[in-house]
């Protein structure tokens, strides 16, 4: 889970948010990298689960972690899907649809990497048995 929500989840905002000169392959790279980091969620998660959610809060942080992973995942695929497939909106509107999906998807985003990471940081101190 470390590999995929801190090395891969760093990797994912620097596709988009700094390699702006070859756009299309780091954009293809981020959907990869995100379809990769839910997949590899979900498949840790039904691994360890012991349908406890919240008995520690690494429990409760990680059962977070899961449902954020699938929301930025939906959100990210709508904004790609709404990128390619739709027209825009009118020139009288204020906000591009596009922009809307891609703020949510954003801010979700950040938001997964924090708690990920902050469920990173509780599942170390519960693998040594909370002697940190």
């Amino acid at each position: 889970m470390w590999g995929a929500w801190f090395i891969v989840g760093m990797l994912l905002l620097i596709t988009k948010r700094y390699t702006k000169k070859n756009w299309h392959f780091f954009h293809y790279l981020h959907a990869i990298l995100g379809y990769f980091t839910l997949a590899v969620t979900i498949v840790f998660a039904l691994r360890v689960t012991t349908w406890a959610p919240f008995e520690t809060i690494h429990n409760g942080l990680g059962s977070l972690s899961v449902v954020m992973a699938i929301i930025v995942s939906l959100t990210g695929s709508l904004t790609a899907a709404t990128m390619r497939f739709y027209n825009g909106d009118k020139a009288w509107s204020e906000k591009e649809r596009v922009r809307k999906i891609a703020k949510i998807h954003r801010i979700f985003g950040y938001l997964m990497l924090f708690i990920g990471n902050a469920s990173i940081m509780t599942g170390i101190s519960h693998y040594y048995h909370d002697r940190l």
